[in-house]
């Protein structure tokens, strides 16, 4: 549905959240970006290559009132959003 993802990390590792965040499947391996996908990071990466998301802080018990654990806004390029397409 679109040639490019882009996810911008909006929670501090180390704070925020423990463990957990984007993986990646690519010719080379498997890429794990939890480790370098800080607050006010942005990947950019082609959409279809294979990822997904890894369980975040999965030994801490889900609290709704708390503002912490991963966040992050994705930004969804789909066919529909094509102005030439509109017209």
């Amino acid at each position: 549905p679109q040639g490019v993802g882009l996810i911008l990390a909006l929670s501090k590792s180390g704070s925020d959240f423990g463990q957990g965040g984007t993986t990646f499947v690519t010719p080379a391996g498997f890429v794990d970006t939890s480790a370098w996908h800080d607050a006010g990071d942005l990947i950019l990466f082609r959409y279809d290559l294979e990822h997904a998301v890894g369980p975040v802080d999965s030994d801490t018990l889900l609290d709704w009132n708390s503002e912490k654990g991963r966040w992050t806004l994705v930004l969804e390029l789909l066919s529909t959003h094509n102005r030439s397409e509109a017209a």
